[in-house]
């Protein structure tokens, strides 16, 4: 049995409501202007993916 608090469901949910708490309380960001590093560019397009396809939703 699993403890609630180490429930991936209960992890990430718990996530999603913090990011929601921060999200909302922050200005708008201007992204970086200069050429990000590949595996960050990477890791970024993946996050965004994520991104768009949760909001499909």
């Amino acid at each position: 049995m699993v403890d609630s608090e180490d429930d991936p469901k209960e992890i990430l949910a718990r996530m999603e409501q913090l990011i929601e708490e921060v999200s909302s309380k922050r200005e708008e960001t201007t992204p970086r202007i200069e050429k990000a590093d590949p595996i960050a560019q990477k890791h970024r397009d993946a996050v965004r993916k994520g991104a768009e396809k949760h909001c499909d939703k």
